[in-house]
């Protein structure tokens, strides 16, 4: 995204480079700029353009080319970095969308009793308006804390074992302080490294 005053949703560039001129550039051009240089590369795509734009102080012509190539390299490496967490976010938003749209309680801990995520009819269940809210809590700071050592036994054992536990009842406290009886299953979710 370019502006007149040639201000870039990565930064704004140096005054020699005015956005009519960046966009008139098909792959690179060094321009002059006061007492050096700007290199501007199109590194980007025809739907997803990414503009690098660097001044120098000036450069030898030979040296040019080299430096050009380097710029180039960082530049893709920073436009992939950006296309990839994109990617990322558009993956979680749809992972999220599915745990939010099923009918079941869904959350996932760390090995430390962490709660790292859960679906939003969970974070309901403990008094929470987004799942994010419980990020980092454990159940000692939920309302079913009289519980806790309970469910931090059941995640021990599953997590020793590595054996699901599926199908069974168990108590919890709700909100409200009253106790209800939940079918829960636990299973163990390992990353690739174990």
């Amino acid at each position: 995204m370019l502006s007149e005053s040639g201000a870039t949703r990565w930064g704004t560039l140096p005054p020699a480079v005015v956005a009519s001129e960046v966009i008139a550039v098909e792959h690179r051009r060094w321009m002059p700029a006061g007492s050096g240089v700007v290199f501007v590369a199109r590194v980007g795509t025809a739907d997803r353009p990414l503009w690098v734009c660097t001044s120098f102080d000036e450069l030898a012509d030979g040296a040019r080319d080299d430096v050009a190539a380097r710029i180039e390299a960082v530049g893709l490496s920073v436009f992939e970095a950006h296309r990839l967490r994109d990617d990322f976010e558009r993956m979680r938003l749809m992972f999220q969308s599915v745990l939010d749209t099923i009918p079941v309680r869904v959350f996932w801990k760390d090995l430390e009793g962490r709660y790292l995520g859960s679906n939003q009819l969970f974070a309901e269940d403990a008094a929470h308006d987004s799942p994010a809210d419980l990020l980092g809590k454990n159940d000692y700071d939920m309302p079913w804390a009289p519980e806790a050592e309970l469910y931090r036994a059941d995640d021990r054992a599953v997590t020793k074992s590595g054996d699901a536990k599926v199908d069974y009842e168990e108590p919890q406290t709700t909100p409200s302080g009253t106790m209800l009886w939940l079918q829960t299953s636990k299973i163990p979710l390992r990353d690739p490294e174990g």
